[in-house]
């Protein structure tokens, strides 16, 4: 684990205590191997800690407190170690706490100095039969922890103690509400973390877990809420189950823990617990520690044979992280069979896909073809073609990647890959369907881009097709395409061309600008006789092409 992962999971009692604490003699006494005494009240502790680079590797303690929980005088090092990474100074002088001022005493505090106990006491126990919550959160803060094991039954008793004090009979609650069952919650269980990161490999550990999540789940179809707070408590919960699990240092003991955890993932019958030992896994296996990475491997085969053979189902989402497992811890080639394509699921069926191309590439053409005549929309396909693509231009199939290459040109508005598909598409009534869709769309589109009318223009010129560029020149063509293909045009038929540009040239073609260049083609490419008939023919707005042409000509005449 890293300092920061650590630091992270540090419960809050701790830290506060932590921050309380003196540190003094701190020192690098080898690379990476940290020393310093804490003190703490009348006592001194030796801590170290032994890291490389951000990852923790060891730590001790000479506090009683076992190593497997980060106590306070641990956590105090830690905290001035990542100082010291971080490029700060460590403090290492006590702070000294200056006593409060009269003024900065509270109108509450200086009140509770004044009153009686007795007073205090009778005001206490009116204020909690009104009030349910600070009762429990009294009865939390003040009572003797004297519970030496917890069981579920207890830990079932003690979140319902809260949920009757925070809720009552109401079945709806506000953010408020939801903040103070955190509160509570978080302040009960305190006792019982601590015993499940003693008894982390123990199957007491799994069953608290698992009693505590389904409580907390299940509360949201009793009582209804909108905050997240309750969910982040959980994913938090989760978080620090799998921490005090990896650091425990008796490696075989943590394997055989990670197998059990795995084996309940054989009978996904009871869909709640199924997903709260799912999210230990998931949350294990994110942890990307390598000592144990390679057991979820070996595991996921023989769940997905399990599955298959009993013919259970289980979420997209599970497929996906076993499917991910496989293809990480590189077993895919030993199940890939029970891993089928799911319609409308993307991300999944791109890395089974992917992770299949180097073991059945006949596999990935076939389901990528189903794949594409299920699809609804027209753009999820384009991942898939461009797998197929890959495939045909390894096996150098021409024929496929023209194929390919018609599907994806109306996203992608090719030049040369019309050309590639008009060349090696097998069918001649294919070709010609393909080639009036995509004239008929790029024309349709003269007047809203141009660079529709460019690509039209070009495909014509691949094909000496003059003629037909001549007939659709009209006032959607931009000039500068005009001026681009002038000479081509001019070659087939000059007198045509002429009076096509003149007779498109009379007025301004706002928002679209007048060219210089096409101007300056036409008096250079005509005589000065021809151009004044077709000025007295068509007229020459300011601002027109007809009016540059015929500035430019009487220049020329002068």
């Amino acid at each position: 684990m890293t300092i920061a992962q650590l630091l992270k999971f540090v419960e809050r009692a701790t830290v506060r205590k932590a921050a309380q604490l003196s540190i003094r003699e701190v020192e690098e006494e080898s690379k990476g191997h940290w020393i310093a005494f804490v003190d703490d009240k009348e006592e001194s502790y030796d801590v170290q800690i032994v890291i490389e680079g951000k990852q923790v590797l060891s730590r001790s303690c000479e506090c009683e407190i076992d190593n497997i929980v980060m106590c306070s005088h641990q956590t105090k090092l830690l905290m001035a170690i990542n100082d010291a990474l971080k490029g700060k100074k460590i403090a290492t002088k006590p702070v000294v706490k200056k006593a409060l001022s009269k003024k900065k005493v509270s109108e509450s505090v200086a009140l509770l100095q004044d009153v009686s106990q007795e007073e205090v006491y009778t005001w206490l126990t009116e204020l909690f039969k009104k009030n349910k919550e600070v009762e429990q959160e009294f009865i939390l803060t003040f009572k003797k922890q004297d519970i030496a094991e917890y069981t579920v039954d207890i830990v079932d008793k003690i979140l319902k103690d809260i949920y009757t004090s925070v809720f009552g009979k109401r079945k709806n609650a506000d953010t408020k509400d939801i903040k103070k069952l955190v509160d509570l919650v978080s302040l009960a269980l305190e006792p019982v973390d601590k015993y499940i990161v003693v008894n982390i490999t123990k199957p007491i550990a799994l069953e608290l877990y698992l009693k505590i999540m389904s409580s907390l789940f299940t509360l949201k179809y009793s009582v209804n809420y909108t905050s997240k707070r309750v969910d982040t408590y959980m994913n938090k919960f989760v978080e620090r189950y799998v921490l005090a699990l990896l650091n425990v240092k008796d490696q075989d003991v943590v394997k055989k823990t990670i197998i059990n955890l795995l084996k309940q993932l054989y009978e996904p019958k009871n869909s709640l617990q199924y997903s709260l030992v799912s999210a230990l896994v998931i949350e294990l296996y994110e942890s990307k520690d390598e000592r144990y990475t390679s057991l979820c491997g070996d595991e996921v085969v023989k769940i997905m044979k399990h599955y298959q053979d009993n013919n259970y189902v289980v979420e997209i989402e599970m497929y996906l992280f076993f499917l991910i497992i496989a293809v990480e811890q590189q077993v895919l080639k030993d199940c890939y069979k029970l891993f089928k394509p799911v319609r409308f699921q993307n991300e999944y069926n791109l890395l089974l896909l992917k992770g299949l191309m180097d073991i059945d590439v006949k596999l990935v053409e076939e389901y990528c073809l189903k794949i594409i005549e299920s699809n609804i929309q027209i753009e999820y396909n384009e991942p898939y073609l461009e797998i197929l693509e890959e495939i045909y231009e390894n096996n150098g199939d021409k024929s496929g990647i023209a194929n390919i290459k018609k599907q994806l040109f109306f996203q992608t508005y090719d030049l040369e890959d019309y050309n590639y598909v008009i060349k090696y598409l097998k069918d001649p009534e294919e070709v010609k369907r393909f080639r009036t869709k995509v004239l008929s769309i790029l024309r349709n589109n003269f007047h809203h881009a141009k660079s529709a009318s460019m690509l039209y223009f070009a495909i014509l010129e691949t094909e000496h097709n003059y003629k037909k560029m001549l007939e659709v020149l009209t006032r959607d063509v931009p000039q500068d395409v005009m001026w681009a293909y002038g000479e081509q045009m001019c070659k087939f038929n000059a007198a045509s061309y002429l009076d096509k540009v003149m007779s498109i040239g009379q007025t301004p073609v706002y928002p679209r600008y007048t060219d210089e260049r096409l101007a300056e083609f036409i008096v250079e490419k005509f005589s000065t006789k021809d151009i004044v008939q077709k000025l007295m023919k068509y007229r020459y707005t300011d601002g027109s092409l007809n009016k540059k042409i015929k500035t430019l000509v009487e220049k020329k005449q002068k």
